[in-house]
């Protein structure tokens, strides 16, 4: 987002001149819900379980996670809930 601003380029010149900026303001509260937040608490297991480098890390625990407890269900459904 960027918004103009007007700023006097000395006391005794009194023309103004529109400059524009860039926001670098980042939120105050952190999202519980980022790559960065799975990261840590990925992190947070014991023995190092999942250790997690960087978010693309996370990425793919999280994805082979939910692809075994695809595997799971349609095991436990194609037995008759046998799981």
């Amino acid at each position: 987002m960027s918004k103009l601003r007007n700023i006097c380029l000395s006391e005794k010149n009194s023309t103004q001149q529109t400059t524009l900026f860039h926001e670098t303001e980042r939120p105050a509260f952190k999202n519980p819900f980022s790559w960065q937040t799975v990261a840590d608490v990925l992190n947070s297991l014991p023995l190092g379980v999942c250790a997690c480098k960087t978010v693309h890390d996370a990425k793919m625990y999280v994805y082979c996670f939910v692809l075994l407890l695809f595997v799971f269900i349609v095991a436990g459904i194609g037995e008759g809930g046998a799981l």
